[in-house]
């Protein structure tokens, strides 16, 4: 470090006058020859202009250079707190651009799910429908009090089965509202069997929108990305 080239201007031309400062402009030296494999030796270019490197780390390269030791970083905590900023940003940006580009997947997987989503989601409302018969058949009882006639017992078994189908159909739906914003994975598993079981109207639908549900959930990217999702 004793050689001409790592020496600060003032120790050659006034050594009297050298203090801390000097060893400021030989870390520069350093740093300069880190960057680029050469010596900051006359007339030389920023370290950005001959490797690719942070544009950013010029302005502390070429303030640590300055030929007047006044004009230098004054200390050499200084430098420490410029190249963390420039390393802070640098990660900041990493991060920024990971989660656009997590976004980005996440967008692509919600549009795989929608098409079948959106017809489980008719389906569901198809079983919904069966509130109306159950309706009927109970008001049909209580009016004409047949609940103490033989028909009674199919007419209320007919009920249960409308109310129990009403209730998977909305079952159905909250778990594929879920399915397409990629929340709780397991719901949106269920509602989909749900959908495709052969006790109701929706059904129809169900099965092969279903069937089609199930083959997206099923892929690990889409696991993935529920689990993502859930995770934050």
């Amino acid at each position: 470090m004793g050689t001409p080239h790592y020496m600060a201007p003032e120790q050659i031309e006034h050594p009297q006058e050298v203090d801390h400062r000097a060893d400021i402009y030989s870390l520069g030296v350093v740093f300069y020859e880190m960057l680029t494999g050469e010596l900051p030796i006359g007339l030389f270019a920023p370290p950005s202009k001959k490797v690719h490197v942070d544009v950013r780390l010029d302005e502390i390269v070429l303030h640590t250079l300055e030929k007047e030791p006044a004009r230098r970083y004054q200390h050499a905590s200084e430098i420490k707190t410029d190249v963390e900023t420039v390393a802070g940003k640098g990660r900041d940006a990493d991060v920024r651009y990971t989660r656009e580009g997590t976004k980005s997947k996440l967008d692509v997987i919600r549009q795989q799910v929608q098409k079948p989503a959106d017809g489980l989601i008719i389906a569901g409302g198809i079983n919904i429908l069966c509130i109306i018969p159950f309706t009927l058949l109970m008001g049909s009882m209580i009016l004409t009090r047949s609940m103490l006639l033989p028909q009674a017992g199919l007419d209320a078994k007919v009920a249960a089965l409308s109310l129990l189908v009403t209730c998977m159909g909305a079952v159905i739906i909250y778990g594929v509202m879920r399915m397409k914003e990629l929340e709780n994975y397991k719901w949106a598993v269920i509602s989909t069997v749900l959908a495709m079981l052969p006790v109701s109207p929706g059904c129809v639908l169900g099965v092969p929108c279903g069937i089609w549900a199930l083959a997206v959930l099923l892929r690990k990217e889409v696991r993935t990305a529920f689990a993502v999702v859930s995770g934050r």
